[in-house]
């Protein structure tokens, strides 16, 4: 009678990674053009509904009838041009608050630009008379 094969690695009886069932609440993502790594959290609300959220941007959310959907809603939000570029903006303040020379010069006038890209622009003629020098560049006669 043959004895049975005693596996080396015998299957657990438990989920390993718990994240992998539809039904799980929390559930980690990587963004491929990023590489930037973030966590959706599902819950079910009251009324059948179910809201999804990103951990470490809880202002973006969505809601729907099915906790796929509102996780689908959200990454799509989450993934947008639009997001990608405040948190890129939003990271570029920090660094500017704790290491400003860390900045290349190319972000530090990204930044100086989304600074002052509401302020209306004015003409050259007038900055340069302000300054006391005309269209040529010559300084301005005192009068």
């Amino acid at each position: 009678m043959a004895r049975p094969r005693r596996q080396k690695n015998p299957p657990s009886q438990e989920m390993p990674f718990p994240h992998l069932l539809p039904d799980f609440p929390v559930k980690p993502w990587v963004d491929p053009a990023t590489r930037e790594r973030f966590q959706t959290v599902s819950v079910d609300l009251p009324d059948g509904t179910f809201l999804a959220f990103i951990a470490e941007a809880p202002e973006i959310r969505a809601v729907a009838s099915t906790r796929q959907e509102a996780e689908r809603r959200v990454l799509e939000m989450y993934r947008s041009p639009e997001a990608r570029q405040a948190r890129h903006i939003a990271r570029l303040r920090r660094t500017a608050q704790q290491n400003p020379q860390a900045l290349t010069e190319d972000e530090a006038e990204l930044l100086y630009y989304e600074k002052v890209k509401d302020e209306g622009w004015a003409p050259a003629e007038k900055v340069l008379r302000e300054l006391g020098y005309g269209l040529d560049g010559r300084p301005l006669k005192k009068r």
